[in-house]
């Protein structure tokens, strides 16, 4: 009897995503036991790495310009398919995309947003979690 597995990995913040952590686990469960059938679903909790997250389960990388936390326009990432939008707020608003730790000035404040929640995905539904 073949033996299954479902690897359903998020990120290790800073050093891998949730697909690299998936082959990971992958070729170190398959070195112990080579006919294992292995299954993985990178997953992702909404926040940083869910656009990533739903393009490994086949939804398509999309960009956008959009008002960043000094309001100055950033690029942001989102993902489409069907009809159906997963939209990664922290890619716009957040003074993280101002500078880096410690180095941001007093004004970057969470202000910075998509124009709409359909705009940035041309009519699609954004759904949030089921």
């Amino acid at each position: 009897m073949t033996q299954r597995v479902l690897i359903a990995a998020d990120k290790f913040k800073g050093s891998l995503t949730a697909v690299q952590v998936a082959e990971r686990v992958t070729a170190g469960l398959r070195r112990v036991v080579s006919e294992l059938q292995v299954e993985s679903l990178p997953v992702a909790d909404g926040g940083d790495g869910t656009v990533d997250a739903a393009v490994a389960a086949g939804f398509e990388r999309r960009e956008v310009r959009v008002a960043g936390p000094l309001g100055d326009e950033v690029t942001a990432a989102f993902a489409l398919r069907a009809g159906t939008a997963v939209v990664e707020m922290a890619e716009a608003p957040w003074p993280q995309l101002a500078l880096p730790p410690g180095l941001r000035p007093p004004r970057a404040r969470r202000s910075g947003s998509w124009p709409s929640p359909a705009a940035p995905v041309g009519g699609a539904r954004p759904r949030a979690g089921r």
